[in-house]
C-alpha cells in the first residue's frame, strides 16, 4: 500500500511540475539582425537598435500570441533546441 501510494503521489507531482511548466519560454534569443527577444514567465521584451518594448505571449501549439503596445497579433512558432522560429525568423538562445 506505502508503495502504491508512493508511485502515486510522485506521478502527481510530475504532472504538476509540467503543468506549471507550461511549455513556455525562458531567455534570450537573438535573430540575425542583432533583434532579440527576452522572455520571463509570460512576459516578452523585444529589443532592436537600442529600443526596448516589453508585453506579454503565450503559446498555443505552434501558435505565438503576442501583445504589445495595446495589439495583438498570432503567428506560427518553433522550438528546437536552443533556437526557435517565429513567424519563419530564427533566433537562437545566448
Amino acid at each position: 500500500m506505502k508503495k502504491v501510494l508512493s508511485l502515486s503521489l510522485s506521478g502527481i507531482l510530475i504532472l504538476a511540475l509540467l503543468v506549471a511548466c507550461g511549455g513556455g519560454l525562458s531567455g534570450t534569443y537573438v535573430g540575425s539582425e542583432g533583434e532579440e527577444y527576452t522572455f520571463k514567465g509570460d512576459k516578452v521584451t523585444m529589443s532592436y537598435g537600442g529600443v526596448s518594448i516589453e508585453g506579454t505571449y503565450k503559446i498555443d501549439g505552434d501558435t505565438i500570441e503576442m501583445t504589445i503596445m495595446g495589439e495583438t497579433e498570432s503567428t506560427t512558432y518553433k522550438k528546437d533546441g536552443k533556437t526557435i522560429e517565429i513567424g519563419g525568423e530564427t533566433f537562437t538562445k545566448k
